[in-house]
């Protein structure tokens, strides 16, 4: 199978949905960041990936996903946990996820909690290489 960009995101994303302590947490809402609805429903994760072929087409590709992690509690307290908690998931953590194993997988960075108009945000940046 040919990795894609799409291949990837939906690859994390059902990685992301098959962890129990998550989707205790967030329930249905891990969706892809250009998920278009009037029925958010908080807290939720939302999922961005920018792809990289392998540039010479037999190695790894690698991708940089943000998991954004959104909350509308008064403080950033339900979103830094989440985020911890995808952290501690999947930091070092290779995994396979619809054909695709993930070799690499490391967490760049948790981004500080921002506050928007309707919740509180914090990014889990992660790179991470898959065949």
């Amino acid at each position: 199978m040919t990795a894609t960009p799409e291949s990837f995101k939906i690859a994390w994303m059902d990685s992301l949905k098959a962890q129990p302590t998550l989707v205790a947490v967030v329930g249905k809402e891990i969706r892809e960041t250009e998920y278009q609805s009037t029925d958010w429903l908080y807290p939720n994760v939302r999922v961005a990936l920018e792809f990289h072929p392998s540039i010479i087409r037999c190695g790894p590709d690698d991708a940089d996903v943000d998991i954004e992690v959104y909350s509308e509690e008064k403080s950033s307290k339900e979103a830094d946990h989440i985020a911890s908690l995808i952290y501690s998931l999947y930091q070092g953590k290779p995994f396979e996820s619809n054909g695709i194993k993930f070799s690499t997988v490391i967490v760049r960075k948790v981004t500080k909690p921002e506050r928007t108009i309707f919740s509180w945000v914090v990014v889990v940046k992660v790179f991470c290489q898959g065949v």
